[in-house]
């Protein structure tokens, strides 16, 4: 029986520290910017590229913000390829 207390004890205080962490985590979230790597993968996941974005040049900022307009002609299939043509971590990121 004093197992079974435990390990219900243990079972609500980690379900309180999910809560606790979950309200933290979520508190202002529009207000906190986005990191380089979400930003790619918001822009890869709408099936874009960064290609179109000139470096050496002046652009406008509507230039700049093309890579994050959907477009309803992209298909999955071009979501994969530009994962695969375009990658934004350096390598031996994962060791």
């Amino acid at each position: 029986m004093y197992k079974n207390k435990n390990f219900t004890f243990q079972l609500i205080l980690l379900l309180l520290w999910m809560v606790i962490g979950t309200i933290l985590r979520f508190t202002n979230l529009t207000a906190k910017p986005l990191w380089i790597d979400e930003f790619a993968t918001l822009v890869f996941s709408l099936g874009n590229s960064f290609q179109t974005v000139p470096l050496n040049q002046i652009i406008s900022v509507d230039t700049l913000l093309q890579p994050l307009q959907p477009h309803s002609h992209k298909v999955i299939g071009d979501v994969i390829h530009s994962l695969l043509r375009e990658d934004t971590h350096p390598p031996y990121i994962l060791y």
